[in-house]
């Protein structure tokens, strides 16, 4: 038998497809019909139907160069079948600016919008249509009369009941299409501020940036793809297209921020927070524990809000808030008197509440109303002590020539002995170390810095010593707060 025969009568019947590439339609794939299985093929490699263009096609594939991993990875497993041939055509000519690219999708999502609107608005009125005549039907026939079986208008009492089902139904029916096509409709109306959404685009560009570092590792032949654009050029070739593609889209994005940064939107950072103020996170605000280069740290997000700080929070845990989540800031004392307030009213109706129980008769809820009571007030004398302090360092501001070893200063409602004056802070025993007034002696060793700018009091040794013995002290040093809030 002749071989070159019969392979050429084995091509003849293969169906022969195309995959065509350009930087403007994208990666398709045609000649393919409904039931030929090449959609089932293609699949595997990443093409999908686009419905809205009647096309397969690899998604996000327009204005950008071909991928040609998943090209070949396609013609290779619709080769494989024995059905087809595969033609593959490759233009990586840029026909368009990206920001050109952008204002086509908004355009397409306009004219979505509008259709959508349309067809919701037709579902409507044949909605309506249906209920009217359904309704007109069951007009005609007398409210609560029953099928009279056996008499002449048995069989049109019947017809009208199943019209007016048949009716119903549909009006239903309809008003779902209405519903969708509403949805679909205000989804499209959006779609220019959700992609230009300026927290949304903040984590784009995050990620192009890291796209533009792996980018830079594989031109370098460090990166983890295993390119060796050394040894083989036609690799740096497509890394600098690559390249220049990630550089034109950050270009764009940054624009966009900055064109919300001037409408007035904020970009949060670490210069904007200091711990102890809080953050606006999903309508909740969270105490800032910790500032870090890419994220805030604050209590978890489990915990009960609107206002989550840290000594009325009921878990360990905390969370990770990174900056393009960050709605909003408020100072530690703005916050402060905010919560001195509330809970002061939540106080006083703890107490009412602890007023009417009987301990003698209900002392668990006795128990539990106290409990509550003295967790408020340990909480409200501890805002008030912020609110204090925020008041002394506006009066008065710390430097080192202020201290000297042995000297005690006043951070965050306690009192610490200073072991030594450095130039922006002060060190001092740990705060983990309990009481009121942690001298280096009765430590356990540990220490911890204090920044002058924190720091809202000063006494000295002999000072220190006369106010523990309950003399009196210089009326400037404010020592009466020593021992109003024990941590």
């Amino acid at each position: 038998m002749d071989t070159s025969t019969s392979e050429t009568a084995t091509d003849t019947k293969r169906d022969a497809l195309t995959i065509r590439h350009t930087w403007e339609d994208g990666t398709v794939l045609e000649g393919s019909r409904k039931g030929d299985g090449a959609f089932e093929v293609a699949r595997s490699a990443g093409f999908k139907w686009m419905r809205s263009v009647q096309l397969i096609a690899l998604p996000r594939s327009r204005d950008s160069r071909a991928d040609m991993y998943r090209i070949n990875r396609a013609k290779a497993a619709l080769e494989a079948t024995g059905r087809f041939t595969v033609a593959v055509e490759v233009d990586n000519t840029q026909t368009r600016s990206f920001a050109e690219a952008e204002e086509e999708r908004y355009e397409r999502a306009a004219g979505r919008a509008e259709r959508h609107e349309e067809l919701s608005g037709n579902a409507v009125g044949r909605s309506n249509a249906a209920y009217q005549a359904a309704r007109a039907i069951g007009d005609g026939i007398p409210m609560g009369q029953p099928v009279l079986r056996g008499h002449h208008s048995e069989g049109r009492h019947r017809r009208d009941l199943e019209r007016i089902d048949n009716g119903m139904r549909r009006s239903i029916e309809e008003q779902g299409r209405a519903e969708y096509h509403a949805d679909r409709a205000a989804a499209a109306a959006a779609f220019e501020d959700f992609r230009k959404d300026p927290a949304r685009t903040l984590r784009r560009i995050k990620g192009l940036e890291a796209d533009l570092a792996r980018n830079a590792r594989d031109l370098a032949g460090k990166g983890s793809s295993g390119w060796n654009p050394e040894k083989f050029p036609h690799q740096r070739e497509e890394l600098e297209h690559r390249r220049a593609e990630i550089v034109e889209r950050l270009e764009h994005w940054r624009g966009v921020v900055k064109a919300a940064e001037e409408a007035g939107f904020k970009v949060w950072g670490p210069d904007d927070f200091t711990p102890g103020d809080f953050l606006k996170y999903r309508g909740e605000w969270f105490e800032v524990l910790k500032v870090n280069p890419k994220s805030l740290t604050g209590p978890h997000i489990h915990e009960n809000g609107p206002v989550v700080t840290r000594i009325g929070a009921r878990l360990d845990w905390t969370w990770n808030f990174t900056y393009d989540e960050i709605r909003g800031r408020k100072s530690g004392e703005e916050m402060a008197r905010l919560l001195v307030g509330a809970l002061g009213l939540q106080m006083d109706e703890a107490s009412k509440a602890l007023a009417g129980v009987d301990p003698a008769q209900q002392e668990e809820e006795h128990q539990r109303w106290t409990a509550r009571r003295d967790s408020l007030a340990r909480q409200r004398d501890h805002w008030a002590v912020v609110i204090q302090e925020a008041e002394a360092r506006r009066e008065r501001t710390w430097e080192k020539g202020d201290f000297a070893r042995g000297d005690f200063l006043r951070h965050k409602g306690r009192w610490f002995e200073v072991v030594r004056a450095n130039a922006k802070s002060v060190t001092v025993p740990h705060p983990d170390n309990p009481g009121p007034v942690l001298a280096k002696a009765a430590s356990d060793g540990r220490t911890a810095t204090a920044p002058y700018s924190e720091v809202t009091g000063r006494m000295t040794a002999e000072e220190m010593a006369a106010h523990l013995a309950g003399e009196p002290v210089r009326a400037d040093e404010d020592a009466a707060g020593v021992g109003a809030v024990t941590q």
